[in-house]
């Protein structure tokens, strides 16, 4: 073997002295197990695995041998071999091998090689058996190629080499090893800056199965041929293990991992591992407090990561584990904080190489609002990034869900919408507004008073629902106008036409905290509309989902219908509008907002000189008809997060397949028909423009 070693390496014009040496004893075949080669050359070590079908050692020493003179040749090698050709009819990897003794199994060999001066794609797929004859004519065809001045890149069958599969994508390969952070930015090992690019697959997680059946190695396609290079892979813990017993790992999670590994390097796609439902529960509802109060959930969370961490330490075509999916801890920040840093020290007891992605939570004991830091913080590993979501303003992006009953959020852009306010009480409302009387009384219709924008502090207006007093009675409001009069008085238009169907868009309030606000049926116009009962004091609902910016001098009123029920003497039932300061500049919908909006994320990065992710963004298919512009918001999120410093080094859309925000609607398989064509093209052209 060293005189070939030799021979390839004179015919190269190297020094055989150069050449890496290897121990027959080391290259130990073992029926589609990996053998494992350490080359020393030059004081930089290499490693390749090779692969042998049994009772082959003299054909892998062949291949060893030419290995062994690459680096002589000035040749680096980069080593994929395969254990399968399946065009060939070979086994499968980690299949055994059925045949007969003396006759080995058929596997396809692969070697990457590079040259600064010349690179050229050759496959070479063959039979492998226990003979010399064919070691040698192995030799000697890589030797051909050599001595001709070529150098080749031979592709293993599975794809490991990272063949870019199909399409303009694919540029997610992880022919160029594991991503790591580096500053604010991802980057391969070659020290390049990769910028992650696509689209989240759902795989049903709200739906609790444990084997998803939404997608499939077309849509793996699909993703490249949009110019994406990943996808944030959402996970659900079920598909793992069962309440039952906790801890047993299914084979079936892990086969369906690997099936989808397989898609996802065959088309250059790289995943980002997401945990979108924990043990405890589904967090970005306000349901998942199990996970915080019950410790032996969050032990099932960082063994499972750390389980899977251990399985996949060593496959680059994941990029990282996203450790829980907007996470609500219920009484602080530190509960977060602390459980992601179990979780990263479990995972690193096991795995020095993948990314982790922590998220900041998005809501605190219920308080959806941010500190100065915007929720994040830092954990003690430098190969983080750190995640956000967006999809401001929510009035928007999340109208007309049926099952939030949200109400018509208006079009984007539309710059007489506010879509950032800190509201500031400047005493200025419809306080003379008609009240309803005391007593049981049908649905009456209250025209309001009209109010002037004159004052400087005013920020914004908003329709507020007052239920001062009611006790044990309660009243109930329907079908609201907020009305605009121009500086003499003429009417100019309905700034809103509101149908109070839920609470969604309407923030209760009581002064002594009792009482409550809720939905009822009997109502004038829509099937549920509002009602206040049970208050001692000043309350209301504050109607923060119709904001509007009065232009000064002009004047506004709102009113509707209002029913009381068994209302005391002195309570004080009406429909007010108010003008609010703010103590924080207002943003509208528009660009700009938007930009406001997500300043304060990316400057948070570029601070702490990290990497970001926004691993969520989008709008609901509402958003999408109707002339609402949903495409232009998509589109100026996209270009203010990967436009110029500070900016994200990762973005995904969300997502790819489901009912709501989706590239496909629908549920089960994909369906091309429900595409969201204009959507897909608008990635496909940021896709192919974007960093």
């Amino acid at each position: 073997m060293l005189i070939l070693a030799a021979l390839l390496a004179s015919a190269c014009g190297g020094d055989v002295k150069n050449a890496a040496t290897v121990n027959a004893a080391t290259v130990v075949p073992n029926r589609g197990s990996p053998a494992t080669i350490d080359t020393n050359v030059g004081g930089s070590t290499s490693m390749g695995t090779l692969y042998a079908g049994s009772g082959d050692r003299r054909a892998l020493l062949s291949q060893a041998a030419i290995v062994i003179a690459l680096p002589a040749c000035q040749v680096k090698p980069q080593l994929g071999f395969s254990t399968s050709s399946r065009e060939l009819g070979a086994e499968a990897p980690g299949e055994p091998c059925r045949r007969g003794h003396g006759f080995p199994c058929r596997h396809a060999i692969g070697v990457g090689l590079w040259s600064p001066s010349l690179r050229f794609e050759y496959a070479i797929l063959r039979f492998m058996e226990a003979s010399s004859v064919r070691g040698v004519w192995f030799a000697a065809v890589a030797f051909a190629l050599i001595a001709c001045g070529q150098t080749a890149n031979i592709r293993s069958s599975n794809g490991d080499a990272g063949a870019a599969g199909s399409g303009s994508g694919g540029s997610g390969s992880s022919g160029s090893g594991f991503l790591k952070v580096h500053g604010s930015d991802i980057s391969d090992s070659l020290g390049t800056t990769v910028f992650l690019k696509g689209v989240s697959l759902g795989n049903e997680v709200w739906s609790n199965v444990a084997l998803p059946n939404d997608h499939a190695e077309v849509d793996f396609a699909r993703l490249a041929s949009m110019g994406a290079n990943s996808t944030r892979f959402l996970l659900n813990y079920r598909t793992f293990e069962d309440d039952s017993a906790p801890g047993v790992y299914k084979q079936a999670g892990w086969d369906w991992i690997d099936q989808n590994l397989e898609w996802a390097k065959a088309h250059g796609i790289r995943l980002i591992l997401n945990m979108h439902v924990p043990p405890g529960g589904f967090q970005s509802n306000g349901e998942g407090g199990a996970l915080w109060n019950n410790a032996d959930n969050q032990v099932r969370l960082t063994n499972l990561w750390q389980a899977i961490a251990s399985r996949y330490a060593h496959e680059p075509q994941i990029v990282g584990f996203g450790l829980l999916n907007e996470p609500e801890p219920t009484t602080s920040s530190t509960q977060w904080h602390d459980l992601a840093a179990q979780i990263a020290s479990a995972i690193r007891s096991v795995d020095a190489d993948h990314i982790l992605f922590v998220e900041r939570p998005i809501a605190i004991a219920g308080n959806f609002s941010s500190d100065a830091a915007m929720n994040f913080f830092l954990i003690d590993d430098p190969n983080t990034v750190y995640e956000f979501h967006f999809y401001d303003p929510s009035d928007y992006t999340f109208q007309l869900q049926p099952w939030n009953q949200t109400p018509d959020g208006g079009a984007y852009p539309d710059a007489t919408k506010i879509a950032g306010i800190t509201e500031q009480w400047i005493n200025l409302a419809t306080f003379d507004a008609p009240t309803a009387p005391a007593g049981t009384s049908d649905w009456t219709y209250y025209d309001g008073p009209r109010l002037t924008a004159s004052d400087v502090r005013i920020a914004a207006g908003k329709p507020t629902l007052v239920g001062q007093a009611v006790g044990t009675g309660s009243v109930s409001f329907d079908d609201l106008t907020i009305k605009e009069f121009d500086d003499a008085g003429n009417y100019t238009r309905d700034v809103a036409h509101i149908l109070p169907a839920s609470i969604s868009g309407w923030y209760f309030w009581s002064s002594d905290t009792k009482g409550s606000g809720s939905v009822t049926n009997n109502c004038k116009t829509s099937a549920t509309c509002l009602t206040i009962t049970g208050t001692d004091a000043d309350a209301s609902f504050g109607g923060y989902a119709y904001y509007f910016a009065p232009t000064p001098g002009y004047a506004y009123s709102v009113s509707g219908w209002m029913k009381g029920t068994d209302l005391p003497t002195g309570a004080s039932a009406r429909i007010r509008l108010d003008f609010i300061g703010s103590s924080t500049p207002v943003t509208v919908r528009n660009k700009a907002g938007l930009q406001q909006m997500m300043a304060p994320y990316l400057a948070w990065g570029q601070t702490h000189g990290v990497p970001l992710f926004l691993g969520e963004f989008g709008v609901y298919r509402a958003c999408f008809q109707n002339d609402k512009g949903g495409l232009a918001w998509v589109s100026d999120a996209y270009d203010l997060a990967t436009g110029a410093t500070p900016r994200v080094a990762a973005i995904s859309y969300h997502q790819y397949h489901e009912d709501s925000f989706a590239l496909y609607y629908g549920t089960g398989p994909v369906d091309p028909a429900n595409a969201n064509q204009p959507l897909i093209d608008l990635l496909i052209a940021k896709f192919h423009s974007s960093p």
